[in-house]
């Protein structure tokens, strides 16, 4: 499968740049977060739920929670979602 990478600049003032990193640095935690949660339960039960309701449940725990983007949130744990599926299917095959 071949890979394309993107490489892109913004140039904004100093407000809008510090609100732009403050998003990705909310996506990153959110990323990172759900899959530690994700892992461990794998690692505990033996499955994973990967229902909407509970990824929320999940996301509520996690630090910083109230202070992130909920824009942000919703579409990285949709990412999270579709990240954990894509590789139980290709560690099937």
């Amino acid at each position: 499968m071949p890979l394309l990478t993107l490489k892109a600049q913004v140039h904004a003032d100093p407000e809008t740049e510090r609100i732009l990193r403050d998003a990705m640095f909310c996506a990153t935690k959110v990323y990172n977060g759900l899959m530690w949660h994700l892992r461990q339960e794998l690692k505990e039960k033996g499955k994973v739920d990967l229902r909407r309701s509970t990824l929320n449940r999940t996301l509520k725990t996690l630090p910083r929670a109230k202070g992130y983007y909920s824009l942000s949130v919703q579409l990285t744990r949709d990412e999270v979602i579709q990240a954990y599926r894509s590789f139980f299917a290709l560690k099937k095959n």
